[in-house]
């Protein structure tokens, strides 16, 4: 059975029965939440301003999400934009489709940390993957993940390794063991008395060099 007549006002068909009960006045706007974007904006990073987006969409119920993504996607992709423009060595460079996609793919990202909705569901574009213009390695270390499987990955697939992927990836161990090590020393050295000075690997959580080490397996043999 078809409800699209419930979200039609005046002939016009909405994507959202919110959008809908927005055009005839039966929702307040979303002022409120631009409101908090704008001041954000003020002193955030992108990658703060969409972990706020992402909470709005999910816990604060915006009558009109695509409205609050296209007013405020500059800010959103901001970071995007400036590496692009830094790994073209084209600081003409303007916002364009792409980087909005990215966007999107980061942001959906991070919704399906915390639920099992995606773009479409807030009426949002549906975000291209194949078109993406993150690094694969970017992608792999933004996927969630748990330690025990990480570090069976690793145990079955670095035997696959040609010699030379091999020894980079044993370097690379070691030197990321070394930092963590300085890690800790610092973090015990400037931590307020009382608080642990050393860090955790947790189920997960975050063991840094463990999800690193997988992540470039992962661009290396395949998925895990």
């Amino acid at each position: 059975m078809s409800f699209q007549h419930l979200r039609t006002v005046n002939g016009v068909i909405f994507q959202t029965y919110q959008g809908a009960c927005k055009e005839l006045g039966l929702l307040e706007g979303d002022e409120h939440w631009q409101n908090t974007m704008s001041d954000a904006i003020i002193s955030e990073p992108a990658t703060k301003l969409r972990e706020l987006f992402t909470t709005i969409l999910i816990f604060c119920q915006p009558s009109d999400p695509l409205e609050l993504w296209n007013k405020f996607r500059d800010a959103l992709c901001e970071d995007i934009l400036n590496r692009m423009r830094n790994e073209n060595q084209d600081m003409t460079l303007a916002y364009n489709d792409d980087i909005y996609n990215d966007g999107l793919i980061i942001i959906e990202d991070k919704i399906h940390e915390i639920s099992d909705k995606s773009l479409t569901d807030f009426g949002l574009p549906a975000a291209k993957r194949n078109n993406s213009l993150l690094d694969p390695l970017e992608v792999a270390l933004r996927k969630p993940y748990n330690l025990n499987d990480l570090n069976e990955y690793i145990t079955e697939n670095e035997p696959r390794l040609v010699n030379d992927q091999l020894n980079f990836n044993k370097t690379l161990k070691i030197t990321m063991i070394n930092n963590s090590k300085q890690n800790q020393l610092a973090s015990a050295l400037t931590a307020p008395a009382g608080a642990a000075g050393e860090r955790r690997c947790q189920a997960g959580g975050g063991c840094s060099s463990t999800r690193y080490h997988a992540a470039r397996l992962t661009c290396a043999v395949g998925p895990y």
